[in-house]
């Protein structure tokens, strides 16, 4: 028992349980996805075998299930982000909620990556699972958010929430986010988990600027965790485009 609630405890302070957990979330989307994409070829004896009547109908029976895989992975992942940042998983944060999840894990996502994470979470708490969701007009509501952002024949039983290629794009996001801020490392000989940055506010975020004739590098700010520093030079740089379209300054962590 002791081992248990010892294991236990280490998955509410170690973000690595959370982003293996979101990678075989992952894995089973993708194995998913490519059933999905291979149904239209898929022999009669196969579908047969499924019991289901025809590819269409199969497409529908995957459909939910990657939306609910996808989205769970989604929200793993962020929540490995926060655990970086905090060295911990708070109570408030065991929701599914994948905009305020992102916005406490310091992941800067586009409006329409937002309008997407929004589908998302209503495939883990509802949509995924159920014929209907708590609220009224529940089914509606999701069929006009998944319009809004794209999704062809939203209202269809076989569509998804989004693309694999978009889906990917919000993963791969995370990813670097999430190596940015100190996820990721290696197994040591005895078991131990290390990890490639230090966790102490050693770092800082330079302001690199052109000047006429030569490059100026200041410092924007010290005395940062790196995951600090990491978030603080990502937002800064999302918002560093001048009116123009030209990148006239750069931010970047950079160790003390």
């Amino acid at each position: 028992m002791s081992n248990a609630n010892n294991y236990t405890d280490k998955t509410k302070i170690e973000s690595v349980y959370w982003s293996t957990s979101a990678f075989e979330l992952k894995v089973t989307s993708m194995v998913l996805w490519e059933k999905y994409d291979a149904s239209d070829s898929m022999p009669a004896s196969d579908l047969s075998k499924y019991n289901v009547p025809s590819a269409y109908f199969f497409r529908g029976t995957l459909a939910r299930t990657i939306g609910l895989n996808s989205g769970l992975s989604i929200e793993l992942f962020l929540k490995a982000c926060i655990i970086e940042r905090l060295d911990n998983l708070p109570k408030k944060f065991m929701i599914h909620d994948l905009c305020k999840l992102a916005k406490k894990a310091g992941v800067i996502f586009s409006s329409v990556e937002i309008e997407r994470l929004k589908i998302l979470t209503e495939y883990i708490t509802w949509a995924g699972k159920y014929p209907s969701g708590k609220n009224d007009n529940s089914v509606e509501e999701l069929i006009k958010k998944m319009d809004a952002v794209g999704v062809d024949n939203p209202e269809c039983y076989s569509s998804l929430p989004c693309t694999q290629e978009q889906y990917l794009g919000l993963w791969n996001k995370i990813v670097r986010h999430y190596s940015g801020i100190g996820g990721f490392g290696e197994l040591s000989p005895d078991g131990g988990y290390i990890k490639p940055f230090k966790k102490g506010k050693v770092w800082k975020v330079v302001l690199e600027e052109d000047e006429v004739g030569k490059t100026a590098i200041c410092n924007f700010s010290e005395n940062l965790t790196v995951a600090e520093a990491f978030i603080l030079a990502e937002q800064m740089n999302s918002e560093r485009v001048s009116k123009n379209g030209v990148y006239n300054k750069r931010y970047f962590t950079s160790e003390m």
